[in-house]
């Protein structure tokens, strides 16, 4: 491999290909991430592809158009789909990737909460991980996101003017989305404790997580970093 090839997207760029060129992959169920974007999604992230557990992360919104046009195929949502980030040796399946997360589209509504009973159907056996936090806070660092662009861009997703009324309205639309989507998610997986893990950044350590795939995954809790960390 070139210098040039190596050194392409900068740090994260050298990390990905030195990772992929070194060593071999973990193999077992895909683990699907559930919370919303700003609950560690990047850490996570990177914590599972520090463990040799290849993922995407949100792709660009590529993830998600992948799962919309499968849906409207009807064929299973990562069927066809191809990692578009440019830190990466090769294409990718996303077929042959392991954890998914971030499944996110600025431009509309959709999140986990539109895709997880699909991905739970459409790959039984899968893992899944429910990472939190309180409301308040995630919507603060909601706001903050891309210094506001992924907010005006809900802002006119909801027809909302960007005034501090319509910013009110939209605090008001993610406080319904995130109590209604943990209801859900914890309803849908009743008596099903070996398949999902509810993770709450700001409260639990990342034990919990290495302690819900032990004897699925090997994990290191020192792998886990904290990336994109809003102050509260």
């Amino acid at each position: 491999m070139s210098m040039s090839a190596l050194f392409r997207g900068g740090f994260s760029g050298i990390y990905h290909r030195l990772w992929a060129l070194s060593g071999s992959m973990q193999q077992g169920p895909k683990i699907f991430i559930i919370g919303f974007n700003k609950t560690a999604t990047s850490s996570l992230h990177q914590f599972f592809e520090r463990n040799r557990l290849p993922g995407v992360h949100w792709d660009h919104s590529h993830l998600v158009q992948c799962f919309e046009r499968n849906i409207r195929d009807g064929k299973r949502l990562l069927s066809g789909g191809r990692v578009q980030a440019r830190n990466f040796v090769r294409p990718s399946a996303y077929e042959d990737r392991t954890v998914f997360s971030d499944m996110t589209n600025p431009h509309t509504d959709q999140d986990p909460k539109d895709f997880y009973k699909r991905l739970d159907s459409d790959y039984p056996g899968s893992k899944f991980i429910l990472n939190t936090r309180d409301a308040e806070s995630w919507i603060r660092s909601r706001f903050k996101h891309e210094q506001g662009h992924f907010v005006r861009k809900q802002l006119k997703f909801y027809g909302l003017d960007d005034s501090g009324t319509g910013r009110e309205k939209l605090k008001s639309i993610y406080r319904k989305m995130h109590e209604e989507h943990h209801r859900d998610v914890l309803d849908h997986f009743r008596d099903r404790e070996d398949d999902l893990v509810v993770f709450d950044i700001l409260k639990d350590d990342i034990q919990k997580v290495v302690d819900f795939f032990e004897g699925i995954y090997v994990l290191k809790t020192r792998r886990y970093p904290h990336v994109g960390r809003t102050r509260r």
